[in-house]
């Protein structure tokens, strides 16, 4: 287990920053816009947005003891979580389908060598960041971002800057996180030519990005990781409480669960006392 918490700071991967500018956003946002969004590979959850199923609420951190406890159970020699002691040890697979599941994005897709390019790019030959004024920046900042969405969501023919910035600001804030609620500018290279970004492999890179992590920080918080999968994974698997009332199947399911209330049903110890055969494979 994981040591004195208060030593920590807070889990940067949160969907509020999301919910705060999408908050009227459907009654503005041009059709067209929204049509080319939904085309992408994470329209489905774009749309949670748009609906307000998903709530202003910082689902790691108001659950980060729970997923601490999750986190220093990881096992490099079995690569899964152990759940329960002694014989009703159990451990279980934590994969890309669960991220794919979490998003309602694809499970399949090229795979992405590196999140951010660290040699072959030059900000100057790209488009989008020209186009925005982007290029001679350093990271690019959230609010840079947000005011770029605003202006975009309503400008005629500028769909596919929009789908681009929308995917820049999820990932900035939600998929690849950082401390300084920004983003590299390297990042747009996935994001350049719209029909190969919906081709790549994102819950794969999501995957890797949080796994990479949690190997090698296991004892340690990982505030720039997306933890919010392995909350969606660990509600699927325990069966710890009742999905959210009007939650659609085959919908993302992080708009499933109430994570608000997920650290008061999970009592101290819950995971170490759960019996094995309350813990399941994660359906499909």
């Amino acid at each position: 287990a994981i040591g004195n918490l208060k030593q920590y700071g807070a889990f940067r991967s949160c969907p509020t920053s999301m919910v705060s500018i999408t908050t009227n956003m459907k009654e503005t946002l041009l059709s067209s816009h929204k049509e080319a969004m939904l085309n992408t590979p994470f329209g489905r959850f774009f749309n949670l947005f748009l609906d307000k199923k998903i709530k202003k609420e910082s689902m790691a951190n108001q659950n980060r003891n729970l997923l601490f406890d999750i986190i220093s159970r990881y096992s490099v020699e079995n690569d899964a979580f152990k759940f329960g002691e002694g014989e009703n040890a159990k451990f279980v697979k934590f994969e890309p389908k669960h991220v794919a599941l979490t998003f309602g994005i694809p499970v399949y897709g090229r795979k992405i060598a590196e999140v951010f390019r660290k040699f072959r790019f030059d900000p100057d030959q790209s488009s989008f960041l020209v186009k925005h004024n982007l290029q001679a920046c350093g990271d690019i900042k959230r609010d840079v971002m947000k005011s770029n969405i605003e202006s975009l969501m309503t400008a005629e023919g500028s769909e596919k800057d929009f789908c681009r910035m929308i995917i820049l600001f999820m990932s900035a804030t939600i998929f690849f996180p950082n401390s300084n609620n920004s983003i590299g500018k390297s990042f747009v290279v996935h994001l350049e030519n719209i029909d190969n970004m919906k081709k790549l492999g994102w819950a794969d890179l999501i995957y890797r990005e949080l796994m990479k992590k949690i190997k090698v920080q296991k004892e340690n918080p990982l505030y720039c990781a997306c933890v919010i999968p392995l909350l969606v994974w660990f509600c699927e698997i325990t069966g710890v409480m009742e999905p959210r009332k009007g939650y659609i199947d085959g919908t993302p399911r992080i708009g499933k669960w109430n994570f608000s209330k997920l650290s008061d049903v999970c009592k101290k110890d819950f995971i170490q006392n759960i019996a094995m055969d309350k813990v399941y494979l994660c359906k499909n």
